[in-house]
């Protein structure tokens, strides 16, 4: 009888308020924060299906852990929509110092990178600081081992000699390529990544350095020392895999074909656990759906939970998304992704519908020319009074994520999570992404703010489009 009547006594508060946005803004935040689930959830992802790189057996088990939680969550039409992916194996790897002195070097092969011959690839390291170091030199890194040796300022910045530091190097005839790890750890942990190779030359091995490795060989080779290394790598390139986006739904009451997208991305790369990239993003989605379902708010419009596949190595599931769903774009009201780790939420960006495509290393919002429609984004941004109680009010143009970007640049409106990214380098695609750093707290805090959000949004008379 208690539970009954507390449950009589939740339903008519859910009823009294559910007029009133910011009031019920509130409520689902508490409830957010009162809320162990998403922390439970979290770990089961990442203490039983742990990293999951597309491709790969943990992958397949990662789809089925989706399909199973959004159904256990009460989520409806729970599915999986074909991807094909990329299968890409990184296999046996290491590096080792010959000259001057031998010794094992820390490293992880780049995502998608061509292995060396069986017997490995041996040869002199050339440091370099920059590309406009390594066209100077030219001709004089022919048969060698090129390093980038790039510090660390932003991912923007050092992400562009990941991804086609190789080609560039291969242009001048470098054997292989090494670079100086994309992120802030200093506790000899290397980051690896995709890389995109340039067909106009020869596809040539590639492995990040831990930052303590790359410093010692440029320390070397400051002091006139002749550095000479082994690469072994067996990565290799197989044939693509059939896998999917696992997709559930709270259907709407009043407009059901009209949809919001909360998303992360269900792949990871080989290495740690995908806690912060990007299970908390899934989590994130999913719980904040749920959230709600389990409040008993019923939106008025759909919300579509979609898990994204490979985001990491070819963003074939964004790319499936679009062309299966690209009839519907119109009905699509906002595509949410959150990307950037459990750090705390601050607010959200508005990725303007039909933005040029972006390139790697480059954010089309840099330099401020994309100004959009100023009715649109005054409409985004009077959302940001209903995330008074959250703090996360800062409502601004931005990208949305990586997935959701083939609908972006259809014509649909992106929205991204602004996360604190203080920590979030010191362990993004290296062995460290792992569940013992997620702070439950934010993790709460997050799963509130994009739970607000998405009820501010399932509004009918929310209108971004």
């Amino acid at each position: 009888m208690f539970m009954n009547s507390r449950f009589l006594v939740t339903s008519f508060l859910i009823n009294a308020l559910f007029g009133q946005t910011p009031e019920m803004a509130k409520v689902i935040y508490q409830k957010a924060l009162s809320s162990n689930e998403a922390y439970q959830t979290l770990n089961e992802l990442t203490m039983n299906v742990g990293h999951r790189i597309s491709g790969s057996e943990n992958f397949t088990k990662a789809m089925a852990w989706g399909v199973a939680t959004m159904k256990a969550k009460g989520l409806v039409n729970v599915r999986t929509e074909k991807v094909m992916s990329p299968r890409w194996v990184r296999g046996k790897e290491s590096i080792q110092l010959i000259s001057p002195r031998p010794m094992n070097l820390t490293m992880l092969g780049l995502g998608m990178s061509v292995g060396t011959p069986q017997e490995g690839l041996t040869g002199e390291v050339v440091i370099v600081d920059d590309f406009d170091h390594l066209e100077k030199l030219g001709e004089q890194v022919r048969g060698k081992i090129v390093l980038f040796d790039v510090p660390f300022v932003t991912y923007d910045r050092s992400v562009t000699y990941r991804s086609s530091g190789p080609s560039r190097a291969a242009q001048y005839g470098a054997i292989a390529c090494l670079i100086r790890s994309a992120g802030s750890s200093n506790s000899n942990t290397p980051h690896t990544g995709t890389l995109s190779y340039d067909s106009r030359w020869p596809k040539i091995p590639a492995a990040a350095l831990s930052l303590e490795h790359a410093i010692l060989l440029r320390r070397m080779s400051e002091s006139n020392q002749k550095i000479i290394i082994k690469l072994n790598m067996e990565a290799k390139q197989l044939s693509d895999v059939e896998e999917g986006n696992v997709i559930g739904e709270i259907i709407g009451s009043k407009n059901p074909k009209e949809i919001i997208v909360l998303s992360g991305h269900l792949d990871s790369w080989d290495v740690g656990q995908g806690a912060q990239d990007d299970g908390a993003g899934c989590i994130i989605a999913l719980e904040a759906a749920s959230l709600l379902n389990q409040m008993k708010i019923v939106p008025e419009r759909t919300i579509r939970v979609v898990l994204f596949a490979n985001e990491e190595n070819g963003v074939a599931g964004g790319r499936s998304y679009r062309e299966r769903h690209e009839s519907e774009l119109n009905n699509h009201i906002a595509l949410l992704e959150s990307d950037s780790g459990n750090g705390r939420i601050t607010g959200f960006t508005l990725d303007l519908p039909g933005r040029p495509p972006r390139q790697r290393g480059v954010n089309p919002y840099g330099d401020k020319s994309l100004k959009g429609d100023p009715s649109l984004i005054e409409r985004f941004q009077s959302l940001a009074k209903f995330q008074e109680i959250s703090g996360a009010k800062a409502f601004t143009l931005g990208m949305s994520g990586v997935d959701v970007s083939p609908m972006v640049e259809a014509g649909a409106v992106g929205i991204g999570a602004s996360h604190n990214m203080s920590k979030y380098f010191d362990v993004h695609h290296t062995e460290a992404d792992t569940f013992d750093k997620i702070i439950k707290a934010d993790l709460q805090h997050n799963v509130g703010s994009v739970a607000i959000l998405a009820y501010t949004l399932s509004f009918s008379s929310t209108r971004l489009q």
